[in-house]
């Protein structure tokens, strides 16, 4: 709603103090010749008031008078003028200092829009430097937390283990009938206490598997292995559970997929847990398959089955302790929902990945990859 020099040349302070008075006198006039965003050498046909202001004020004897206005922001007006008689301002001049003018409010228009974005910048950095911090304490709880789930996990395992050997050591010694004959009733349910001691103790094996991995204090001992031999061992071990089954398992690896980086041990155990699981799920007379191949610097495996399959929604969740996947048959088979986290857990240990595609009546494939 004001005025201010901003910037003159060829005025002195004082000419400059007699000059403000007079632009705020006829300020409304300039004001609109401003809103308009006009250009004139003929202000005076405007208003001939501003005659005063041009030729007793600013001194002149030509002059123009040129609108600067950015779309946002303060507007002003570029006033151009001379003293002497003989240097009169022509259309080219005027045309000149319209140019002039417009690149000082293009000129302002950038400036408020670089300070705009330059300050939405700092905001926004220190809204990711805030977040940052905010998500590294969270990052950090959940660390400590996980950590504390781990070590009772470890604990509990531990403590679990001692009576649990002894409650399967002394079932087993009067299974053999060293301490006298049983009657059939008494036999029976010792060796149910017998087969459920062997199912808890290789749920606390499990979870201690997981705790250690979890806390690193597991190593992984690798070595060079043959895939196709360690299959065949498995086809060897699992025959029987597959003749019952009725179901056909088909195993193909590439030759340059032969050899991997692995823990013989650990990796028997991802591969029984697969095939285990697939076992269960796939009804009689279906496929199991077992493909490897290489890619990039990577051997690539594949376990499908023609079985059930899963619902969308278990993919995300599958790996996750304890988690099973609500089904007729999980519900008629006994199961802890600790396999496949231990799976995962031992792939990672590698340095692979794991992951799962599977539709409902359409079977699952569960891909995993190891060093070669």
């Amino acid at each position: 709603g004001k005025f201010d020099i901003r910037a003159n040349v060829g005025y002195t302070p004082e000419e400059l103090e007699k000059i403000n008075p007079a632009i705020v006198q006829h300020k409304e006039t300039l004001l609109n010749f401003v809103s308009k965003g006009m250009t004139t050498s003929s202000l005076i046909m405007i208003n001939p008031e501003i005659k005063n202001l041009v030729y007793n004020t600013f001194k002149v004897t030509s002059f123009i008078f040129s609108a600067i206005t950015p779309k946002e922001g303060s507007k002003g007006l570029l006033f151009a003028g001379t003293e002497s008689k003989e240097s009169i301002f022509t259309e080219g001049d005027k045309e000149l200092i319209t140019i002039l003018a417009s690149q000082i409010g293009q000129a302002l228009e950038n400036a408020r829009l670089f300070e705009k974005t330059w300050l939405s910048q700092q905001s926004l950095e220190r809204k990711v430097e805030e977040r940052t911090k905010e998500l590294k304490l969270a990052i950090e709880e959940v660390q400590k937390i996980s950590k504390r789930k781990t070590d009772f996990v470890s604990s509990v395992s531990h403590e679990l283990r001692t009576p649990l050997t002894s409650i399967k050591g002394y079932a087993s010694i009067l299974l053999t009938g060293k301490l006298g004959k049983l009657p059939p009733e008494v036999h029976e349910r010792l060796d149910k206490i017998n087969r459920h001691s062997d199912e808890l103790t290789h749920l606390v094996n499990d979870l201690l598997d997981i705790s250690r991995i979890e806390s690193g204090k597991m190593i992984m001992k690798k070595e060079t292995l043959d895939l196709k031999a360690v299959m065949e061992q498995i086809s060897d071990l699992l025959s029987v559970q597959l003749k019952e089954r009725e179901l056909k398992l088909i195993v193909d690896i590439k030759d340059d997929a032969r050899n991997i980086s692995a823990d013989s041990s650990q990796i028997n155990r991802v591969f029984i847990n697969l095939i285990g699981n697939a076992l269960k799920f796939t009804p009689a007379g279906g496929q199991i398959s077992i493909t490897g191949s290489k890619k990039e610097n990577l051997i690539q495996i594949d376990v499908s089955d023609t079985g059930c399959g899963m619902p969308q929604e278990a993919l995300e969740l599958i790996f996750e302790e304890f988690y099973r996947v609500d089904n007729d048959i999980n519900q008629n088979v006994k199961g802890t929902g600790l396999g496949l986290s231990l799976v995962k857990h031992i792939i990672e240990a590698h340095g692979g990945k794991i992951w799962v595609k599977s539709k409902e009546a359409s079977g699952s494939t569960f891909s995993f990859t190891l060093p070669q």
